[in-house]
């Protein structure tokens, strides 16, 4: 969606297939890869607790879609009624109230992923045991 023109439509831009799907080149959504990308969070968690693990990771996926998607409406709709204040057009005040919530979206995972590189393996690294050969 950010790379959404203010000119096209926003049906093209986000449907991943089906009618009015963009050629494959220009899709961009998310889909299989997410998936894929979970998979190591349950790596080692051990079988009994498997469930719980994926619990944990949809709720924490949920609670914080919801908690991204309050603080970027609110920051959209903030820098939209200004900028109609303003006198500015309907059209142009929405255009930058998306891109002005999306740019704060960009930071705060920016923010994540800096954040989430800097934070310790907390799991222990198993024992090295050294077996004589004789």
């Amino acid at each position: 969606m950010a790379l959404a023109n203010i000119d096209e439509r926003v049906v093209i831009q986000v449907l991943p297939s089906g009618r009015g799907a963009p050629p494959a080149g220009r899709r961009r959504s998310c889909g299989s890869p997410c998936r894929l990308a979970w998979a190591p969070c349950n790596a080692g968690v051990p079988s009994d607790k498997a469930g719980l693990a994926a619990g944990l990771l949809n709720s924490s996926q949920q609670v914080g879609s919801a908690l991204g998607l309050a603080v970027m409406s609110a920051v959209a709709i903030s820098r939209t009624n200004n900028l109609i204040a303003a006198h500015a057009s309907h059209l142009v005040a929405s255009d930058a109230g998306y891109h002005q919530a999306l740019l704060v979206g960009s930071i705060l995972m920016a923010g994540a992923a800096v954040l989430a590189l800097r934070i310790g393996n907390t799991r222990q690294a198993a024992p090295v045991v050294m077996v004589s050969a004789e």
